[in-house]
């Protein structure tokens, strides 16, 4: 998953490009809230690579998975 993508969908590079200017807003416009995002494993693996950076391996795979219905906390 690193640069493939599902037969007929999005790269994780296109999830990318779609979800970081997202993320860039909402932390941007919601500085003093708390925010609650509901997603699914590719785009919560976005998202922790917009917080925690990119892994040394550049695979997002290499993440520790966040289980079905947890909840983890990120600040910009």
């Amino acid at each position: 998953l690193e640069s493939g993508s599902v037969k007929n969908g999005e790269t994780m590079e296109d999830i990318k490009n779609r979800v970081f200017p997202f993320l860039d807003k909402i932390v941007d416009e919601r500085k003093d809230q708390t925010v609650c995002l509901v997603c699914h494993g590719g785009v919560s693996l976005i998202i922790r690579e917009y917080f925690e950076g990119t892994p040394n391996s550049r695979n997002l795979m290499d993440f520790s998975p966040i289980p079905n219905g947890e909840a983890v906390v990120f600040e910009k």
